[in-house]
């Protein structure tokens, strides 16, 4: 339930919330040792350290919610601890890419910063991102949500690195990706289309763009029938005006 409340923005009731599942978990915590033996039953639950340490991470993303980078940060770098020394490689992936989030948006917004500084902090963010990635990449082995996530966060340093080139190719893997996990017609795959076609308009790739917000319009008006939103609706018509302004600037090139 709190992880469903970051996603939706309410950052401050996710915290309250996984601050009450902190308070529970504690004294199971305190009752077990820091080991935890390999002859455990497999059904049985999570080692409470582990759990502990996922409950770190999403307070620490709820944290990055409320713009608390900072204390976000100790709490990440608490789950890391654990998840090493467990060796629970989709937990650490986890946590390095709310790492690196973290990192990158406690800079992003910055005002005063000097550009050498802003670029270094960018790279640091993305040295997180490989560490998670390469997890992903050899151990775990296939597209999860948390791998999507991952590479939002790639995707957003390398624009704000003003690197397109790179930015473009993890956009259209996210929309691979989000296609596998969620299928072509989920609000997620269309929401990772028409990221990609803003970002092709931006590069000045009118006709791609154009196509790709074609796609995206697709997806959510196919969605409507289903599932009549009116945020579905505001999609609709946004991804159709950027649609038309890419159709407009393509036949200003040709013409030109």
């Amino acid at each position: 339930l709190a992880r469903m409340q970051v996603k939706d923005g309410e950052a401050r009731a996710a915290k309250e919330m996984l601050e009450k599942a902190e308070e529970l978990i504690q004294p199971f915590r305190d009752a077990v040792s820091d080991t935890y033996e390999e002859e455990t039953d497999a059904a049985a639950e999570l080692p409470p350290d582990l759990n502990w340490a996922h409950l770190q991470t999403e307070m620490g993303a709820a944290l990055c919610g409320m713009s608390c980078q900072d204390a976000a940060i100790r709490k990440f770098e608490q789950a890391l601890e654990v998840f090493e020394k467990s060796d629970d490689r989709r937990g650490e992936a986890n946590a390095l890419t709310h790492f690196g989030l973290a990192k990158f948006s406690g800079v992003r917004d910055r005002e005063g910063m000097a550009e050498d500084e802003l670029r270094g902090a960018f790279h640091q963010a993305l040295d997180y991102f490989d560490r998670a990635k390469d997890i992903y990449d050899q151990d775990i082995g296939v597209d999860t949500a948390d791998m999507i996530n991952l590479l939002e966060g790639v995707a957003e340093v390398h624009e704000a690195l003003g690197e397109r080139g790179q930015a473009i190719k993890i956009r259209e893997r996210i929309v691979q990706s989000s296609n596998a996990i969620q299928g072509p017609q989920h609000v997620s795959t269309g929401d990772a289309m028409a990221r990609l076609a803003e970002l092709l308009y931006s590069s000045d790739r009118f006709q791609a763009a154009a196509d790709q917000f074609q796609r995206a319009i697709d997806v959510f008006e196919a969605m409507i029938k289903v599932r009549p939103t009116a945020t579905l609706r505001e999609r609709v018509a946004a991804n159709q005006k950027m649609k038309r302004k890419a159709d407009l600037k393509c036949r200003m090139g040709q013409s030109s």
